[in-house]
């Protein structure tokens, strides 16, 4: 399938709530570049307006940089859909 997979593990213990933010912006500067650029994002979570702070964060910090994104929803909340 061709995806790659590089770790970028959020530095909880340096920056504390902001870490997951900080990773995020991390991960764009390092991977979005115009030789080869990030062509989507896939976003898991199931209450992107309600629940989450770190994947809403990373859908528009993708926005911000020009990368489309797709929510990917799990099985059970696409049931009761």
């Amino acid at each position: 399938m061709g995806i790659r997979h590089r770790p970028y593990p959020a530095k909880w213990h340096l920056y504390g709530n902001s870490a997951g933010a900080i990773r995020n912006r991390e991960m764009v500067r390092a991977e979005h570049l115009p030789e080869e650029p990030i062509e989507l994002v896939l976003a898991f979570h199931d209450s992107l307006t309600e629940k989450s702070k770190g994947t809403r964060d990373m859908t528009t910090v993708a926005e911000v940089a020009g990368i489309p994104w797709v929510l990917c929803l799990s099985a059970a909340k696409r049931a009761n859909m």
